[in-house]
């Protein structure tokens, strides 16, 4: 049913990629106990934000008996029993409930099914709960069915962990091992480029707490050939480049803008990738203070359709097992990787802090708007020209300040945002008319940043208002 020698991966309801990796085994008078790999887990307990712990998705351990028997542990200690080697019809207690109450499971088929893209023997056990007279009961787990294989083990299961809460089921997609086919995505699929394609993106970047210092890069690459080092190690493209970046670092909104077209190198050493091989959760750095740790969460990308990765990598393991956050201007965001399509993509929201693709052409497939190049005007989006001019009097007050914007328009359904200096939003509401007035109220004394955002929440103007 587990198979030490190869790594499983599973897609649960919400197109998460877990996985078993057996790491360690040790063998008793009960049979063999196999520990899955180590994850972070997420605690609230001191300052600890994660611990390592056994605790992953299939349970801190598994039992696995010479009879067929497998016994699998929730976080509450408590067994469930599966039996490899149960007969159509056969049935047993898989799991106590409260108050008497039990899950009955049987073994309802053996069916030659596809697993894996071959035909396979699987046998399908189906849940029911019962009461402590043996009759049925109603219960949310209630017709699932627990899968396992004869060649591909187990198949079809639930998340061990929070048995019998969590009633979504995980599926198995495929495997990795020497003599297979590799299921997890690392950064040889994911900065995998063919000549010809094209990418488009957006690299917004603007400052927490001093908001007027701002750079917009958008930015258009197509690959023109592709070079692999002897050592696989090493991927270097010959790439056509337009970018427009404007960019403004004084508290006057004056930005500089230059624009570019050539054409450059680009080298990807996969070697410095290594944090993308990690499964869920499994951390990218167990090495004390190294900055830039975490773990990464392997999934399917619902919009593009490929495999990803996730990197949380804003943590620092202060002492063995704990890691703690990491305070950063602006603040950190998780990067996320795409089969095929790059990455360290990230979006951090009201900030306007955002690192996107947003076009691609591979091959005869493409997605998203692309960008326009036109290096000797303003810029691919002429972000200059659309920005919202905003006049603020008084500034600092101490009771109300009135706002215009300048090019105001009815059709844009502008709303203004406000936060404090750590980024929180405190205060939003829609904008009408081209002048309102802004009222202390309640609003403590201190700086205040706010923005002026379109109905896309795409912000056009940012500044600072200070509140006596």
């Amino acid at each position: 049913m587990i198979n030490p020698d190869k790594v499983a991966h599973f897609l649960n309801n919400q197109s998460d990629i877990y996985s078993i990796r057996i790491d360690s085994a040790s063998v008793s008078g009960v049979g063999s106990t196999l520990y899955n790999h180590k994850v972070l887990t997420h605690t609230s307990s001191g300052s600890c934000l994660l611990l390592l712990t056994d605790s992953s998705w299939i349970g801190d351990r598994i039992i696995a008996k010479g009879n067929g028997d497998y016994l699998f542990f929730n976080k509450l200690n408590d067994s469930i029993l599966v039996k490899t080697f149960s007969k159509v019809n056969d049935y047993w207690t898989c799991f106590r409930l409260n108050n008497g109450d039990y899950l009955e499971a049987t073994l309802a088929a053996i069916n030659p099914e596809p697993v894996n893209g071959s035909l396979d023997s699987v046998k399908r056990v189906s849940l029911q709960a019962k009461n402590s007279g043996n009759m049925n009961i109603s219960h949310p787990l209630n017709g699932k069915e627990i899968m396992f294989s004869k060649s591909n083990g187990l198949v079809q299961f639930f998340n061990m962990q929070n048995f019998p809460d969590d009633t979504s089921t995980y599926s198995l997609i495929g495997f990795h091992d020497p003599n297979a086919d590799s299921t997890n995505v690392s950064a040889s699929d994911i900065f995998n480029y063919d000549v010809g394609d094209e990418f488009h993106y957006e690299d917004y970047s603007q400052s927490v707490f001093s908001p007027w210092m701002y750079t917009y890069i958008n930015r258009i690459k197509i690959i023109l050939s592709k070079m692999v080092s002897v050592n696989q190690d090493t991927l270097t493209y010959l790439v056509e480049r337009c970018e427009t970046k404007i960019n403004n670092s004084t508290s006057t909104n004056n930005p500089d803008t230059t624009s570019i077209q050539d054409t450059i190198t680009e080298q990807i050493i996969l070697s410095n990738y290594t944090m993308l091989n990690t499964l869920s959760f499994e951390p990218i750095d167990t090495n004390l203070n190294t900055f830039n740790s975490g773990y990464s969460q392997f999934s399917i990308n619902q919009t593009h359709n490929r495999k990803q990765k996730t990197l949380y990598n804003f943590y620092n393991q202060t002492s063995h097992g704990c890691w703690e956050g990491i305070l950063s201007d602006p603040p950190a965001s998780p990067l996320t990787y795409i089969d095929g399509l790059g990455g360290g993509y990230y979006d951090l929201g009201p900030m306007n802090n955002h690192f996107q693709l947003v076009y691609y052409k591979k091959g005869s497939l493409t997605w998203g708007s692309p960008l326009i190049c036109n290096p000797s005007s303003i810029g691919i989006a002429n972000l200059q020209e659309n920005e919202i001019r905003v006049e603020i009097f008084p500034n600092p007050f101490s009771e109300s300040t009135t706002i215009t914007i300048n090019n105001f328009d009815q059709k844009d359904n502008l709303s203004l945002k406000l936060f404090v200096i750590t980024g929180k939003e405190i205060l939003s509401f829609p904008v009408s008319q081209k002048t309102f007035t802004l009222m202390k109220n309640s609003l403590p004394s201190g700086m205040y940043f706010y923005h002026i955002v379109n109905d896309r929440q795409e912000i056009n103007y940012s500044g600072k208002i200070v509140i006596q």
